[in-house]
């Protein structure tokens, strides 16, 4: 009696994985099928196809998508959007940093400590003071009347022999400022002010060289008014 074999075909794999395995007509091959596959006898069966078994890529007949170039083509998608959220957090950190920044171009600084507003003065106290004032000769506190804050020193240059002391002084009002020096004797001044404070260099004597300096700064020189 002639042995009846069966078609080469896909069968239940006899291992009992559940999957399939291959039958060639003549025996099982290496050829499996996981059991979650799904398949119909309609559906192209690529691994017939593959040219490890002498068939014919599916991709020269168009059958179907190589998963691998579908995997590479994700990554490729991922990085390229991933690169574009990148650059554009940048570019929204640049633009916070340079409105924080404000639009001028001058630097930004800080106020001297131990000084005052000086208002359309140039400079600071302890400048003018440093400007006109020898070195070590500097005095904080004055008892000259109507003065609200002050200080003495000896001149640092003094070409016009006013043979004495530098008063810094600072005043509610130009009145009081007047006064005051009219009341105390000086003869000649420097004076500038703000919106809340005047601020005067006052001598005795007859030169003002040593008051000079502090024009630079915005401060005007006068003459004391005499006294009535």
């Amino acid at each position: 009696m002639a042995e009846t074999r069966a078609e080469s075909d896909w069968y239940p794999d006899p291992d009992g994985s559940g999957g399939q395995r291959y039958w060639d007509g003549q025996a099982w091959t290496n050829r499996r099928r996981p059991a979650t596959a799904s398949w119909s006898p309609g559906q192209p069966d690529y691994a017939q196809c593959d040219p490890a078994f002498g068939g014919q890529s599916p991709m020269a007949d168009g059958l179907a998508p190589s998963p691998g170039l579908t995997i590479r083509m994700s990554k490729n998608s991922l990085w390229a959007i991933g690169s574009a959220i990148v650059l554009i957090l940048c570019l929204i950190v640049v633009g916070v940093i340079a409105n924080s920044t404000g639009g001028s171009d001058e630097p930004q600084t800080s106020r001297p400590r131990d000084t005052v507003e000086t208002g359309g003065l140039s400079g600071n106290r302890d400048v003018w003071l440093e400007t006109v004032c020898a070195p070590g000769t500097l005095n904080n506190g004055t008892k000259v009347s109507d003065a609200t804050g002050g200080a003495t020193c000896r001149p640092r240059r003094d070409r016009g022999g006013s043979g004495g002391l530098i008063y810094y002084l600072e005043y509610g009002s130009d009145f009081f400022m007047r006064n005051s020096l009219t009341q105390s004797s000086f003869t000649r001044y420097a004076s500038g002010k703000n919106s809340s404070l005047v601020f005067a260099f006052a001598i005795r004597g007859r030169g003002d060289s040593a008051l000079k300096p502090l024009e630079q700064f915005g401060f005007t020189i006068n003459q004391v008014p005499p006294r009535r």
